[in-house]
């Protein structure tokens, strides 16, 4: 099911295979440090899909690790597909 479900995420919003997905379980703020702290590696820079509050706040946590390279889904095509 899983798989399905990143399979069918990645075909709607056309996410490469040179990408992460990650579906992460509740304590929304708890996930925002863990993802650069524990993903990024030696990487410095990560995408960020800004498509509301909880997005702008991943991202707001996301400065203290890297820098974060934010698309803003409010003014994007893919806006509607979110």
């Amino acid at each position: 099911m899983a798989e399905e479900a990143e399979q069918d995420f990645r075909a709607l919003l056309n996410i490469p295979s040179n990408y992460k997905v990650l579906f992460c379980h509740g304590g929304g703020r708890g996930q925002f440090a863990g993802i650069p702290l524990n993903i990024l590696g030696d990487k410095k820079v990560a995408d960020y899909v800004d498509a509301g509050y909880w997005a702008a706040s991943a991202v707001k946590e996301a400065k203290k690790y890297c820098t974060p390279n934010v698309i803003d889904a409010k003014i994007t095509s893919t806006a509607s597909a979110l």
